[in-house]
């Protein structure tokens, strides 16, 4: 293995992978947001269409179609708030770039320990982003699921509105 106190472009390479891999997880956490919104529209458009739906409930004589329509409403509604809890919520983001500071409170310290130890914390950045990116993704993911699985959420409501009303 290379001593890095005696190839100081060995530490200068790392930095660089270092840095190109944290713009590239940061790209995918911009993209898996992006991903998110797309998905939550269509969910909104789902609540919209199946709500037009259920709001006949109200009307006397309701059929079967509103009750199976309020349950996709509800179930489509459940799934856009785990997506938005989930996914879409704002929280903290590990930064590119280790900030000025945390360079001058190095005091005496050697400049290629100094950067050796800047590269520990990119590579904990680096796993933080992924974790994050990772969790968001299976979420997502699961949302997109379950979606899918919303004519047997429909179908289920009938069935459950037949039963009922007997």
């Amino acid at each position: 293995m290379l001593d890095p106190q005696h190839h100081p472009d060995l530490v200068t390479l790392a930095e660089e992978q270092g840095y190109e891999a944290m713009k590239g997880r940061l790209a995918t956490a911009e993209w898996i947001a992006k991903q998110a919104e797309v998905t939550l529209t269509v969910l909104l458009a789902g609540i919209g269409g199946s709500l037009a739906f259920a709001v006949k409930l109200f009307e006397p004589g309701s059929s079967s179609l509103a009750w199976a329509a309020a349950g996709v409403c509800a179930w489509l509604s459940a799934l856009a708030f785990w997506l938005v809890v989930s996914c879409l919520m704002v929280s903290p983001v590990p930064a590119l770039y280790s900030e000025p500071k945390s360079w001058l409170e190095r005091p005496g310290e050697e400049p290629l320990d100094a950067r050796r130890e800047m590269l520990v914390l990119l590579q904990e950045r680096l796993a933080d982003i992924f974790k994050r990116n990772e969790t968001r993704a299976t979420r997502l993911n699961w949302v997109r699921l379950l979606a899918v699985l919303t004519p047997l959420v429909f179908m289920g409501g009938l069935w459950a509105a037949a039963r009922w009303a007997l």
